[in-house]
């Protein structure tokens, strides 16, 4: 379980509404078109989890399986879902557990092998990227982005947060999420920045 930190005011299992998703989505228009309409579906997909609960010891649906944390493997299937080519590998190697879409910061060292990385940059994030709390090889947390707004401040849906997926409302330069309380190290995108 994360440590808590203020949800959205709406709270962390109220989902973006119709309205608000439309405007995300109207506001992606101006990216090439592939690249809008796979973000708009991972927006939806994400969108549509948040309240899902875990049950037992961190079981949840998205990976089928128990006893882990389970934030990485929320975000795979997500992407996923929507109809992302390129993903990290699920299953850990024989003998590098940590070399996993299972672990946060894996999302970061996989978006920085594969130039979809973005360092924390309060001009940086899209709707659709995700969210990676903590640097390589430290305990950390991802999130998806779903919404930025004008003050700089981010909407997220974010799984095993709260033992759920949880709708968050945070200020990229000051949030922290897992159990270490790491800061935003940056986001990682499902298609390369430039097309």
């Amino acid at each position: 379980m994360l440590v808590a930190e203020a949800a959205a005011v709406a709270g962390p299992a109220t989902r973006l509404t119709d309205q608000e998703i439309r405007q995300v989505v109207k506001n992606l228009q101006s990216l090439p078109p592939g690249e809008a309409a796979l973000r708009a579906r991972i927006i939806r997909a994400a969108n549509g989890e948040i309240g899902t609960r875990e049950h037992g010891d961190n079981c949840q649906k998205y990976s089928g399986t128990c006893g882990s944390q389970w934030c990485g493997v929320f975000i795979h299937w997500v992407w996923h879902k929507a109809g992302a080519t390129k993903l990290p590998t699920l299953t850990p190697p024989k003998g590098k557990p940590t070399h996993s879409a299972w672990w946060a910061t894996f999302w970061g060292q996989w978006g920085a092998k594969h130039d979809r990385f973005k360092p924390n940059d309060p001009d940086m994030p899209t709707p659709g990227d995700a969210i990676v709390y903590g640097a390589r090889g430290a305990d950390g947390h991802i999130g998806m982005v779903l919404r930025v707004h004008a003050d700089g401040t981010l909407t997220t849906s974010e799984g095993n947060y709260g033992d759920m997926v949880s709708r968050r409302h945070i200020d990229p330069k000051t949030a922290v999420g897992g159990a270490r309380n790491k800061h935003v190290h940056g986001y990682v995108s499902p298609v390369r920045i430039n097309g």
